[in-house]
């Protein structure tokens, strides 16, 4: 289960969905798997903190203040969260057009 993947501190960081998901990539082999997800990060990140994060392999397609919109590998959701400014990561989800299902 995905919680025994992870310490209590990294949970806390991570919503549920990505949870499952990273779960999944566990039990079928996949860690190099890319995962989109958003990053809140405890204020505007500094050049240092980009460049630590891309050295796990997190691609940053947008920034917008303190939120973050990500690529990275499912292996690398640990460190990531582990960072003292990472406030919390969500799986991302597609945006629906008003009036759509």
């Amino acid at each position: 289960m995905a919680q025994e993947l992870f310490p209590p501190f990294i949970q806390s960081k991570l919503d549920p969905e990505l949870l499952r998901r990273l779960e999944e990539l566990t039990s079928l082999g996949q860690p190099d798997q890319r995962l989109s997800v958003l990053v809140r990060t405890a204020s505007e990140i500094n050049l240092d903190q980009e460049n630590l994060l891309q050295s796990r392999g997190v691609i940053i397609n947008s920034k917008l203040g303190e939120i973050l919109s990500v690529t990275l590998p499912a292996k690398s959701i640990q460190a990531v969260a582990g960072m003292e400014f990472v406030l919390r990561i969500e799986l991302a989800r597609k945006l629906k057009k008003r009036g759509d299902p």
